[in-house]
């Protein structure tokens, strides 16, 4: 792609006010390494007005966010294709608070890989703020271990 986009494109991602389709494309073309939109961009950071300062808590609430992000795409990059959907579909039910009850409600097998890995990362997660719960949770992902098969 040779499109250049206007600096008024590159400040609407910023402030997350471009349509998902133009954004992802904007992302894209800085992402190929155009040389004159990463400068424009660069300059615009330099030029732009800090924002509020994050209190210590906001910090680490951010922090958090990011890094359970970084952990979740992490443990779904070295999953079968055929057990996403399953990691997925677990970590979401995990994420409602209610722990295994919500598999189980579900009707989601306490089963498979992508499974295990949404338990150990839920567990992971909320280590800081219900250790009883990250106990549980991990606890449970061992039992469905000896139940795979060494190849799994």
């Amino acid at each position: 792609m040779t499109e250049h986009f206007p600096p008024e494109e590159v400040e609407e991602i910023l402030s997350g006010g471009l349509a998902k389709e133009r954004c992802r494309a904007v992302v894209a073309h800085l992402l190929r390494g155009c040389e004159i939109c990463r400068s424009e961009l660069a300059r615009m950071r330099r030029n732009a007005v800090p924002g509020p300062e994050l209190t210590p808590e906001q910090s680490s609430a951010y922090d958090g966010v990011l890094e359970r992000a970084v952990d979740f795409a992490s443990r779904l990059s070295t999953l079968p294709l055929s057990e996403h959907h399953r990691f997925q579909r677990a970590l979401s039910l995990l994420s409602s608070g209610r722990g295994v009850v919500a598999l189980i409600d579900a009707d989601l097998a306490l089963a498979g890989l992508g499974v295990c890995e949404a338990l150990l990362a839920r567990s992971w997660a909320v280590r800081h703020d219900n250790p009883e719960e990250m106990w549980h949770l991990a606890n449970v992902a061992v039992h469905l271990t000896m139940q795979m098969s060494p190849g799994e």
